[in-house]
Protein backbone atom coordinates (compact mmCIF):
# COMPACT_ATOMS: atom_id res chain seq x y z
CA UNK A 1 0.00 0.00 0.00
CA UNK A 2 1.23 3.23 -0.90
CA UNK A 3 1.76 5.85 1.88
CA UNK A 4 0.78 8.95 1.45
CA UNK A 5 2.47 12.51 2.41
CA UNK A 6 0.76 15.19 3.91
CA UNK A 7 2.13 18.55 3.28
CA UNK A 8 2.78 20.84 6.41
CA UNK A 9 0.96 24.16 6.77
CA UNK A 10 3.49 26.29 8.26
CA UNK A 11 6.59 26.19 10.69
CA UNK A 12 6.92 29.37 13.00
CA UNK A 13 9.29 29.39 16.17
CA UNK A 14 8.31 29.15 19.45
CA UNK A 15 10.16 30.04 22.40
CA UNK A 16 9.34 28.20 25.96
CA UNK A 17 9.33 30.02 28.63
CA UNK A 18 8.92 28.72 32.44
CA UNK A 19 5.03 28.23 33.07
CA UNK A 20 4.07 27.08 36.57
CA UNK A 21 0.70 25.52 35.96
CA UNK A 22 -1.22 24.44 39.10
CA UNK A 23 -1.09 23.64 42.39
CA UNK A 24 -2.94 20.23 42.14
CA UNK A 25 -0.09 17.15 42.62
CA UNK A 26 -1.57 15.96 39.55
CA UNK A 27 -0.39 18.25 37.40
CA UNK A 28 3.14 19.21 36.27
CA UNK A 29 5.41 21.57 37.76
CA UNK A 30 6.11 22.84 34.24
CA UNK A 31 5.42 22.88 30.98
CA UNK A 32 7.75 20.29 28.91
CA UNK A 33 8.09 23.94 26.45
CA UNK A 34 10.54 25.03 29.29
CA UNK A 35 12.57 21.75 29.45
CA UNK A 36 15.38 23.14 26.66
CA UNK A 37 15.94 23.37 23.04
CA UNK A 38 14.34 24.93 20.79
CA UNK A 39 11.12 24.83 19.71
CA UNK A 40 8.97 24.95 16.61
CA UNK A 41 5.34 24.99 16.10
CA UNK A 42 3.81 23.15 13.19
CA UNK A 43 -0.52 23.17 12.20
CA UNK A 44 -1.38 20.25 10.31
CA UNK A 45 -5.41 19.85 9.50
CA UNK A 46 -5.75 16.31 8.71
CA UNK A 47 -4.80 13.17 9.65
CA UNK A 48 -2.43 11.35 8.26
CA UNK A 49 1.79 10.88 7.79
CA UNK A 50 3.99 13.71 7.53
CA UNK A 51 7.14 14.49 6.71
CA UNK A 52 10.31 17.26 7.80
CA UNK A 53 12.96 16.94 5.54
CA UNK A 54 15.74 18.15 6.01
CA UNK A 55 15.51 20.96 3.24
CA UNK A 56 12.79 22.25 4.66
CA UNK A 57 14.14 22.62 8.28
CA UNK A 58 16.91 24.11 6.76
CA UNK A 59 15.62 26.52 4.50
CA UNK A 60 13.08 27.78 7.84
CA UNK A 61 16.01 28.26 9.64
CA UNK A 62 14.61 25.57 11.83
CA UNK A 63 18.43 23.96 11.91
CA UNK A 64 21.46 25.55 10.30
CA UNK A 65 23.61 22.68 9.20
CA UNK A 66 24.09 18.99 10.24
CA UNK A 67 22.57 18.14 13.36
CA UNK A 68 22.42 14.86 15.44
CA UNK A 69 19.52 12.70 14.65
CA UNK A 70 19.00 12.33 18.57
CA UNK A 71 18.79 15.64 19.25
CA UNK A 72 15.20 16.07 17.32
CA UNK A 73 12.32 15.02 18.83
CA UNK A 74 8.42 15.63 17.97
CA UNK A 75 5.16 16.67 20.97
CA UNK A 76 2.10 16.83 20.16
CA UNK A 77 -1.78 15.62 22.05
CA UNK A 78 -3.25 15.08 18.48
CA UNK A 79 -6.44 16.52 17.65
CA UNK A 80 -10.08 17.12 18.58
CA UNK A 81 -11.89 19.06 21.09
CA UNK A 82 -11.55 19.00 24.59
CA UNK A 83 -15.00 17.38 26.46
CA UNK A 84 -17.40 19.46 27.50
CA UNK A 85 -17.78 16.48 30.81
CA UNK A 86 -15.82 17.74 33.71
CA UNK A 87 -14.60 14.81 34.96
CA UNK A 88 -13.10 13.74 31.48
CA UNK A 89 -8.93 13.50 31.29
CA UNK A 90 -7.29 16.70 30.37
CA UNK A 91 -3.80 16.56 29.49
CA UNK A 92 -2.30 19.43 30.85
CA UNK A 93 1.19 19.21 29.16
CA UNK A 94 2.33 17.90 25.61
CA UNK A 95 3.29 14.42 25.63
CA UNK A 96 5.98 13.18 23.16
CA UNK A 97 4.97 10.95 20.14
CA UNK A 98 6.94 8.37 18.25
CA UNK A 99 9.07 9.24 15.08
CA UNK A 100 10.86 7.70 12.06
CA UNK A 101 13.79 9.50 11.53
CA UNK A 102 15.71 8.15 8.34
CA UNK A 103 19.39 9.62 8.29
CA UNK A 104 20.87 6.83 6.46
CA UNK A 105 22.26 4.90 9.24
CA UNK A 106 25.15 7.52 10.28
CA UNK A 107 22.93 9.02 12.97
CA UNK A 108 23.45 12.32 11.65
CA UNK A 109 20.81 14.56 9.88
CA UNK A 110 21.66 15.56 6.85
CA UNK A 111 21.42 16.57 3.24
CA UNK A 112 18.30 14.19 1.63
CA UNK A 113 17.39 12.78 5.40
CA UNK A 114 13.95 13.19 7.01
CA UNK A 115 11.55 12.60 9.80
CA UNK A 116 8.16 10.94 9.61
CA UNK A 117 5.22 11.04 11.90
CA UNK A 118 1.51 10.57 12.66
CA UNK A 119 -0.22 13.34 12.94
CA UNK A 120 -4.24 13.77 13.92
CA UNK A 121 -6.23 16.86 12.36
CA UNK A 122 -8.49 18.70 14.57
CA UNK A 123 -11.57 16.52 13.59
CA UNK A 124 -12.49 13.05 14.86
CA UNK A 125 -13.35 9.85 13.31
CA UNK A 126 -14.73 7.19 15.05
CA UNK A 127 -15.74 3.50 14.06
CA UNK A 128 -17.97 1.15 16.80
CA UNK A 129 -17.23 -1.85 14.32
CA UNK A 130 -20.39 -1.50 12.74
CA UNK A 131 -20.56 2.52 11.67
CA UNK A 132 -18.60 5.57 11.69
CA UNK A 133 -19.45 9.00 13.74
CA UNK A 134 -16.97 12.23 13.07
CA UNK A 135 -16.88 14.79 15.87
CA UNK A 136 -16.30 18.35 14.03
CA UNK A 137 -13.84 20.50 16.26
CA UNK A 138 -15.89 24.00 16.54
CA UNK A 139 -13.33 26.02 17.11
CA UNK A 140 -10.21 25.22 15.22
CA UNK A 141 -9.39 24.44 11.63
CA UNK A 142 -6.12 23.08 13.00
CA UNK A 143 -3.88 21.08 15.19
CA UNK A 144 -0.84 21.70 16.68
CA UNK A 145 2.68 19.86 16.95
CA UNK A 146 6.09 21.01 18.01
CA UNK A 147 9.32 19.72 17.26
CA UNK A 148 12.38 20.39 19.86
CA UNK A 149 15.93 20.50 18.24
CA UNK A 150 18.43 20.07 21.32
CA UNK A 151 16.45 19.30 24.47
CA UNK A 152 17.79 17.12 26.66
CA UNK A 153 15.16 14.30 25.89
CA UNK A 154 16.17 10.98 24.88
CA UNK A 155 14.92 10.01 21.35
CA UNK A 156 11.87 8.56 21.13
CA UNK A 157 11.42 6.51 17.81
CA UNK A 158 9.14 3.94 15.77
CA UNK A 159 10.33 0.57 16.24
CA UNK A 160 11.24 -1.95 13.99
CA UNK A 161 8.09 -4.13 13.10
CA UNK A 162 7.90 -8.05 13.58
CA UNK A 163 8.87 -10.09 10.62
CA UNK A 164 7.15 -13.26 10.33
CA UNK A 165 7.67 -16.72 7.71
CA UNK A 166 4.09 -18.03 8.06
CA UNK A 167 2.43 -18.62 5.21
CA UNK A 168 0.17 -15.73 4.40
CA UNK A 169 -4.08 -15.89 5.76
CA UNK A 170 -5.28 -13.06 4.67
CA UNK A 171 -4.76 -11.12 0.94
CA UNK A 172 -6.49 -7.53 1.65
CA UNK A 173 -8.20 -5.60 -0.97
CA UNK A 174 -10.41 -3.29 0.02
CA UNK A 175 -11.07 -1.52 3.03
CA UNK A 176 -13.58 0.56 4.70
CA UNK A 177 -13.13 4.46 4.65
CA UNK A 178 -15.19 7.77 5.52
CA UNK A 179 -15.59 11.08 4.49
CA UNK A 180 -17.63 13.49 5.18
CA UNK A 181 -18.97 17.04 4.44
CA UNK A 182 -19.66 19.36 7.14
CA UNK A 183 -19.24 23.02 6.18
CA UNK A 184 -19.31 25.46 9.33
CA UNK A 185 -20.02 28.50 7.35
CA UNK A 186 -23.14 30.57 9.17
CA UNK A 187 -23.79 31.07 12.72
CA UNK A 188 -27.11 32.72 12.74
CA UNK A 189 -26.63 34.27 16.51
CA UNK A 190 -22.84 35.11 15.35
CA UNK A 191 -21.99 33.25 19.08
CA UNK A 192 -22.06 30.11 20.26
CA UNK A 193 -21.66 26.51 18.46
CA UNK A 194 -23.97 26.15 16.36
CA UNK A 195 -23.54 26.09 12.82
CA UNK A 196 -24.87 25.60 9.73
CA UNK A 197 -23.72 25.41 5.75
CA UNK A 198 -25.20 25.56 2.94
CA UNK A 199 -28.70 27.89 3.19
CA UNK A 200 -32.16 26.61 1.52
CA UNK A 201 -34.36 29.57 1.17
CA UNK A 202 -37.45 30.22 -0.94
CA UNK A 203 -37.23 32.78 -3.53
CA UNK A 204 -40.11 34.28 -5.39
CA UNK A 205 -39.84 33.51 -9.21
CA UNK A 206 -40.78 36.51 -11.59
Amino acid sequence: MEIILNSLIFLVFYQGASNSINNKNSFANSSVLASGGEWYKIAITEDGIYKLDYQTLFNNGIINGEVSSESLNIFGNGGGMLSTINGAFRGDDLSMIRIHVEDGGDNVFSTGDYILFYGQGPHQNNFDGSKFTHNTHLYCDSSYYFVNVGGPHLPYRIGSATTTSNTTTHTVNSFLDFKFIEKDDINLLKSGSQWYGDIYDVQDII
